[in-house]
């Protein structure tokens, strides 16, 4: 188009531009300045973003797991020390942390639920520990 400008001057581009215009049938309507998140929300359902979401998912899943038991054994650690320090009283940090992690999964459960069980009462004192453990959490 460039050195049709050249050699014929701007006529030439103008009825390049009009001929374009007749041509193409299918006007696509191109959104300038989309407000926040409407393009993301006109893609989630798109079949390129499938894989890219159940990745994510998944990570996030994996992380939480993670960081789930990062926080009992940090709770535990300082749980134990704290009992040997100021009370002189040795508890290994993985009994702790097995009775936070069982209050923890039974965390959401009503006293009915817990009746239930058939180790209500061993969820019920690791549900009281637990409260004990977090009203003294330093972090």
């Amino acid at each position: 188009e460039f050195e049709a400008f050249l050699e014929h001057g701007s006529r030439v581009m103008h009825m390049s531009q009009q001929i374009t215009e007749v041509v193409t049938s299918v006007v696509w309507p191109v959104e300038t300045n989309p407000s926040a998140g409407t393009v993301r929300m006109r893609d989630l359902d798109k079949p390129w973003l499938e894989d890219a979401l159940r990745e994510t998912r998944m990570e996030n899943k994996k992380d939480e797991e993670v960081l789930g038991e990062k926080l009992v054994f940090n709770l535990a650690k300082q749980t134990s020390k704290g009992l040997k320090e100021s009370l002189g009283v040795h508890c290994e940090m993985t009994n702790v942390a097995n009775v936070v992690r069982l209050a923890i999964r039974n965390e959401n459960r009503t006293a009915a639920e817990i009746d239930d069980m058939s180790n209500g009462d061993e969820v019920r004192r690791a549900r009281e520990v637990l409260k004990a453990v977090r009203q003294f959490n330093l972090r």
